[in-house]
């Protein structure tokens, strides 16, 4: 029989799949396109969001509220970042690899409140206004 406590860490075995990935996409010799092709974000993304369930860690519900608040952050921090990999994929894919290690490693620590810093939201959030002009700029350019 398995021991359910080995489902719980699956969880980190997908995100350390996405480590891997984003390292294909910096690794030279390698065919990026079909690299950033493979690089999909929708499974993470949904271990993400039921971490704090899996992990049963959280008992009252303002904590479970403010644990749901802080995945949904994790998820537009993933989400932001993946958009980068269309501008910079380099960068953009190294910075998901450090978020994905920082998650598994806070997650495998019990800490499902704090996968990320708030720091990471900020700076984050400053690319993707970055990010979102220079989209917004190609867009326009190509239309014209």
């Amino acid at each position: 029989m398995y021991d359910l406590r080995a489902w719980t860490f699956l969880r980190v075995a997908e995100w350390a799949a996405v480590i891997n990935r984003c390292a294909d996409i910096v690794r030279p010799g390698h065919d990026r396109d079909d690299r950033l092709r493979t690089l999909s974000l929708r499974i993470p993304v949904m271990r993400v969001r039921g971490a704090w369930r899996a992990r049963n860690t959280i008992g009252s519900f303002w904590r479970r509220r403010k644990a749901k608040e802080h995945a949904e952050r994790v998820v537009m921090a993933l989400r932001t970042a993946e958009v980068g990999l269309d501008v910079e994929p380099e960068e953009a894919a190294r910075n998901l690899a450090r978020m994905m290690l920082q998650i598994s490693e806070r997650y495998a620590q019990g800490k499902v409140g704090a996968l990320l810093d708030q720091v990471t939201f900020k700076t984050l959030s400053h690319g993707m206004r970055r990010c979102g002009c220079h989209s917004l700029l190609v867009l326009l350019q190509g239309s014209l």
